[in-house]
């Protein structure tokens, strides 16, 4: 895993495609969170993928999307990723690690339009690890996400109100 303070200072030598195709699992997850595309989804996680969310280990693709996707694409949400840098890849194992900041909006279901309602935005850091895929050599999964929430600002309760099926709690 990407420890932030071994970060590369210089950067790996690699062709725009393989830059990108590094890179793109990350825009998948975010993509299919924010419209709801379980199909995408699964295409960015590696089955024994794990996520760590401000310490929090959460293992293997099934529980990484229960735990993410399943409450997530339920509501209305954009995820705004930028400062992504391609820090370490090996192509003979085929695997690579990338950081990125993002900003990310969330609104219960049905009222992101609303502009009289509070939503709950964060900033954070990501250090990902990223694996080929075993079958399509072009695909990349992400293996490790280490998702640190810096900052939030807005109405927690937007996230707090999911119940274990990602469904609002009624009151």
């Amino acid at each position: 895993m990407t420890n932030p303070q071994t970060v590369q200072h210089t950067l790996p030598k690699l062709s725009p495609q393989t830059k990108d195709a590094i890179i793109d699992p990350i825009y998948r997850v975010l993509l299919a969170v924010d419209t709801a595309n379980p199909s995408l989804f699964a295409s960015a996680i590696h089955e024994t993928g794990r996520l760590i969310l401000n310490g929090r280990i959460i293992e293997g693709a099934a529980a990484v999307t229960a735990y993410v996707y399943e409450p997530v694409s339920k509501m209305e949400t954009t995820h705004h990723i930028s400062n992504v840098r391609v820090t370490r890849v090996d192509e003979e194992l085929g695997t690579a690690s990338l950081t990125a900041t993002v900003l990310a909006q969330h609104y219960r279901a049905g009222e992101g339009a609303d502009a009289s309602v509070r939503g709950l935005l964060a900033g954070g850091l990501y250090f990902v690890d990223v694996v080929r895929d075993e079958e399509d050599k072009d695909l990349w999964r992400l293996k490790e996400w280490d998702l640190r929430v810096v900052w939030r600002e807005g109405d927690e309760g937007v996230m707090h109100g999911l119940n274990g099926d990602g469904d609002q709690k009624q009151e």
